[in-house]
């Protein structure tokens, strides 16, 4: 299964015992996958990264009375 070239990232917020981590995995070469088996978005809710988003000047939407950033 390790045949091809890949790449691996996690991002955690705290350690992995008590906190979540997320673990995306890029496969090279591969040029679509099948509905349902692709990457489709990662959400995080917070306060604090809208206040610092728009500290930044970065542009902040709103759909449905819920503001967001999209990066």
């Amino acid at each position: 299964p390790y045949a091809n070239r890949w790449s691996k990232t996690m991002i955690g917020y705290g350690p992995e015992d008590t906190h979540f981590v997320v673990e995306l995995t890029y496969n090279y070469g591969i040029t679509h996958y099948e509905m349902g088996n692709d990457f489709q978005g990662l959400t995080i809710q917070s306060s604090e990264s809208l206040k610092r988003a728009s500290a930044a000047n970065w542009p902040i939407k709103e759909q449905n009375r819920q503001k967001y950033i999209e990066a």
